[in-house]
């Protein structure tokens, strides 16, 4: 499965517009998930969250890549397409 996370918190002024167009990524093939850290501590330290925005690319639960720091959307289709190709 692959999937895409973007790791946020409510405090995160750089998080706020990812979050807002985050549910209109709508990549065929790929899940698309807000990740809170207040909301899923645990979850996010295993994945050792050092700066938000994440944006963390996972194929079968393995990550496969990340970028630490606010990107747009068009950025991260096209490296679901470098990755995945047309998923």
């Amino acid at each position: 499965m692959k999937k895409i996370l973007l790791v946020s918190a409510t405090w995160c002024g750089a998080c706020q517009p990812m979050k807002k167009w985050w549910p209109e990524l709508n990549i065929p093939g790929i899940e698309a998930e807000i990740i809170d850290v207040q909301e899923h501590t645990e979850y996010v330290e295993r994945l050792k969250v050092l700066q938000l925005p994440c944006v963390i690319f996972l194929q079968d639960d393995v990550e496969v890549m990340r970028i630490e720091n606010a990107v747009a959307m068009q950025n991260i289709k096209q490296t679901a397409a470098q990755l995945w190709g047309d998923a």
